[in-house]
Formats: C-alpha cells, sequence, structure tokens
C-alpha cells in the first residue's frame, strides 16, 4: 500500500482514512462551521421553493438552492451513492457523522436528480426525509407514499444514506418554502338555504368558499336564476329589494352561484333555497246577506266567507253584538231574539275571524232590519155611557196602538146600531136606545191596519135612563048622572116609564 500503510475494510465495506483525506476533511470541517451560520440565517430569511417535476416513473423532485422549483409528487428515488464530488448549487456545507462516531464535515454532495426518500407517512408536511443523491444539479427527490405534501412553509430535518455503505446517514437541517401554484376553490358554503316567506329584501345566507388557497380572495356572482329573484351583496346571498317569496305560489328556488378567486379561477354550485311556510292573517271577510225582517227569533241573516292562503286553517268567529252569534259559518240571531223596524232600521255588527295561529281579520256589517206589518193592539174607548133616547148619540173615542208608523185603519161594530166615524164610537142616525129595554149593551169593536192584521176589543156600552113626560092618559067613564052630588064620573089612567099613575 502507497506510504507503507494498508487500507482495511471490514466486513460491511468501510475503509481507513489516509492522512491526505483527514486533512481535506479538517479542512472541510472549517468550512462547514462558516457556512453552517450561513445556512442557520439562510433559513431564518428564506425558504426553498418546494414544487414538482414527477416524472413517468411517479416520483418528483424536492427543489432546493439555486435549482428549480416544483411540488412534490410521487415517484421512485434512485440511489446513487452519496460521496458525489460535486457541490450543490446552493455552495452549502453540511456536518455528518460516522459510524465510528467521528464527526466529519463534508461539502454538501447534492447534484442534479439527488433527492430525500420520506421515510414516514406525510401528512400535511415531510417528517424525516433521507437524501437519495442521484445526479449532478441541486434537486432532491421527495418520496411520499402517504398523503402529499402540502405547499405550505415547512422545515425539516433531512438525513442522508451512505452512498454503497460508506457513509452513515448525515441529518442537517433543511429550509423549504414553496411557490403556489393557484388552484380553484373547490366549493361554496351557505350558512343558510332556507327563507321565510314575505320578507321583502331579507338576507338568505352569508357564502363563504373553500380554497386550498390560503387567504386568497373570493368573488361571488348569480350565473343561473330563473326566478331573478336574488341577488348577491358581499358575501350575501339575498332578496332584491321589494321581493318577497310566496310559499303558497312556490316554495323552492334552484339557482346556481360562481365563486372566482383573485387569479380568475372559478367554481360553481347549484343549491336549493326553501320557502318557509310563514301563518298568515285571513282577510276578504264577507257576509252573502245583510237584512232581516223584524220579529223573527234565531233569524239567519247570512253566511260568512273569508280568504286565507294557509290551506286548511280554522277560525273562530266573535260577533261585537251580543245578540247576534256565528254557527257553523253563519251570522244569525241568538234563540228567542228578535229584531224590532220600529226601534232601528239598521244594526252595525262587527265581526271577527282568528285563524288557528292566532292571527285575525275583521269586517263591520250594516244589518237592515226589514219592515214587517205588525197587527194594531190595545185598543180602547175613551167613554162607554150613553143616555137612552139620543139618537145617533156619540159614545166615545177609539184609541189604538201600532208599531207601524202611519198604518192605517178600518172598524168593524158587531151591533150595526153602532158605527164607528172618525174614530169615534156612535149610534147611527137616528138609532137611539132605551134604558127600559137594556140598560147595557156589549159591543165588539174590531180595528184593522192596511195590512190585514187587526185587534178587537169588547165593550159594555151603559145605557143611561132619562126622565120621560106621561102620556096617553085615559078616562075609563065619561058620563055621570045629574043632581048626583059627588058622584064619580070614571077612573084615569096614564102611561109612564117610571111608574103608572092613577
Amino acid at each position: 500500500m502507497a506510504d507503507g500503510k494498508q487500507s482495511s475494510s471490514d466486513n460491511i465495506g468501510r475503509k481507513t482514512p489516509t492522512k491526505e483525506e483527514l486533512e481535506r476533511r479538517y479542512q472541510e470541517d472549517l468550512e462547514i462551521e462558516d457556512e453552517r451560520s450561513a445556512l442557520e440565517k439562510a433559513r431564518e430569511q428564506d425558504a426553498s421553493a418546494v414544487q414538482s417535476d414527477e416524472g413517468g416513473s411517479g416520483y418528483g423532485n424536492l427543489h432546493y438552492g439555486d435549482g428549480p422549483e416544483g411540488d412534490i409528487e410521487k415517484g421512485e428515488p434512485s440511489r446513487q451513492g452519496a460521496a458525489s464530488d460535486a457541490q450543490s448549487s446552493s455552495g452549502l456545507q453540511e456536518p455528518f457523522s460516522r459510524q465510528e462516531d467521528e464527526t466529519d464535515s463534508a461539502r454538501e454532495q447534492n447534484r442534479p436528480g439527488d433527492s430525500s426518500r420520506n421515510d414516514a407517512p406525510v401528512d400535511g408536511g415531510l417528517t424525516e426525509p433521507t437524501l437519495d443523491p442521484r445526479s449532478e444539479n441541486g434537486p432532491v427527490q421527495v418520496r411520499s407514499d402517504g398523503p402529499q405534501v402540502d405547499t405550505a412553509v415547512a422545515e425539516q430535518s433531512v438525513s442522508t444514506p451512505a452512498s454503497a455503505g460508506e457513509t452513515p446517514p448525515v441529518v442537517f437541517g433543511l429550509g423549504v418554502n414553496r411557490t403556489d401554484a393557484n388552484e380553484a376553490p373547490t366549493e361554496i358554503e351557505l350558512s343558510n338555504d332556507i327563507i321565510n316567506e314575505n320578507e321583502s329584501g331579507a338576507v338568505v345566507a352569508v357564502l363563504s368558499a373553500v380554497d386550498t388557497d390560503s387567504n386568497d380572495t373570493a368573488t361571488y356572482s348569480i350565473v343561473g336564476d330563473p326566478s331573478g329573484a336574488f341577488e348577491i351583496v358581499g358575501n350575501e346571498l339575498r332578496l332584491k329589494e321589494d321581493v318577497a317569496l310566496d310559499y303558497e305560489a312556490q316554495n323552492t328556488y334552484e339557482i346556481t352561484l360562481e365563486v372566482t378567486d383573485a387569479s380568475g379561477a372559478t367554481f360553481q354550485k347549484t343549491v336549493s333555497i326553501n320557502v318557509v311556510d310563514v301563518n298568515e292573517a285571513p282577510e276578504g271577510l264577507t257576509l252573502s246577506n245583510a237584512s232581516v225582517g223584524e220579529n223573527i227569533a234565531g233569524a239567519v241573516i247570512g253566511d260568512l266567507s273569508l280568504s286565507d292562503v294557509d290551506a286548511g286553517d280554522s277560525h273562530t268567529f266573535a260577533v261585537s253584538d251580543d245578540r247576534f252569534e256565528v254557527v257553523d259559518g253563519q251570522l244569525k240571531l241568538k234563540e228567542g231574539v228578535t229584531l224590532d223596524h220600529e226601534e232601528a232600521d239598521s244594526i252595525d255588527v262587527t265581526v271577527t275571524a282568528t285563524d288557528s295561529g292566532g292571527l285575525s281579520t275583521d269586517a263591520m256589517f250594516a244589518i237592515a232590519v226589514g219592515d214587517v206589518n205588525e197587527a194594531p193592539e190595545d185598543l180602547k174607548l175613551s167613554n162607554a155611557n150613553v143616555a137612552e133616547n139620543a139618537a145617533g148619540a156619540v159614545i166615545g173615542d177609539l184609541s189604538l196602538s201600532d208599531v207601524d208608523a202611519g198604518d192605517s185603519h178600518t172598524f168593524v161594530v158587531s151591533d150595526d146600531r153602532f158605527e164607528v166615524v172618525d174614530g169615534q164610537l156612535k149610534l147611527k142616525e137616528g138609532v137611539t136606545l132605551d134604558h127600559e129595554e137594556a140598560d147595557s149593551i156589549d159591543v165588539t169593536v174590531t180595528a184593522t191596519d192596511s195590512g190585514g192584521l187587526s185587534t178587537d176589543a169588547t165593550f159594555a156600552i151603559a145605557v143611561g135612563d132619562v126622565n120621560e113626560a106621561p102620556d096617553d092618559l085615559k078616562l075609563s067613564n065619561a058620563s055621570v048622572g045629574e043632581n048626583i052630588a059627588g058622584a064619580v064620573i070614571g077612573d084615569l089612567s096614564l102611561r109612564s116609564r117610571w111608574a103608572a099613575y092613577s
């Protein structure tokens, strides 16, 4: 062997370094110490970009230093030796530890195509990757059997395996960052997808976009809206001003939303907006008839009807006048109650209809009370006495009551010796009464109104006894003998209503 020294190798192929190698390593260690400080500063200020240059093998390169940048993708790493003579384009030197516990220094031996192999599944970043130098220029391949490395900034420890088993693994710090390729948003999320009916201009939902590019901006628009009812204001989906939805007309709306990021990449999503049915007050309360005849107990006035957009809703009714009620949708008088046209020919009644949700509507109806002909009543005679022998005598004034104001009446007397003239009961002309024949006469008077309804009353007419002169004086004998002193000629007689005189 040169210089009389032997080189030996053990069963794993290790060689004893020569004096020249030790000297060279010493010098390199000094350079590494200087460059270590530079590396630490570089880590703090910058990170190398991580991007992909995936090849057909399914593996890609982790680039750092001055080499090209790319994302990490899958592939098979090369297994070239680690002790290549070419230094990396970064010019950095890294320490590494030998198996025999010597601490040596050597310039980073990364060449084009050099790579690291990830010893553990990647979960959002590199974890303990190992360098696997392959070529001449500066990229380090990364094996990513697990989830792909996110392109967020990361700083990892990377170890390099010995080349052909000559050198133990070297652990050093590698500053890594990425140049993020823009990716389109992948989702549009809505904070809400329901809206109450009848709320014009209401906010339907707050929009948010899912985008792997953190801190990217999002601009929203509507690209499909057959109804024309919606608009975007900022990140809010809204109904247009003065636009309200009606559940009964349409309860679901489909619109297509689009989100655009800062680089112009877009994502579209069609969503369904559901309209919530809100209880609405009934309206349009009407009455089919608003007149009723007087004096009809419990009379039905008319049918009540209303409109309510809430199909199948139930309603209760209240009436402002307690003489009325609603039964089976009909406004009617309560049992036993009648109206009187003469008291009021029109009655204002307010009916309130309330639905099952407590909302109500009301309407006032003017109920016309029809005037029904009513029979006169309470027929009276102001006097019931008359003197006998008074031909055509007026007995008394007749009076009666009739709620039908202004109605006319005719009279009939049961005894044809009597008549009614200008409301007075009297004996007909030339007719007298005779006390001695009858001192009281019952007379029935019937009063009939213009509608044919009547009333009657019986009056006991007292016939007064009047003193009368005697008449029909007669002498039973009209002859007498002469010379008969004090002779009786005959008997005198007369007729008197009071007594017979002799």
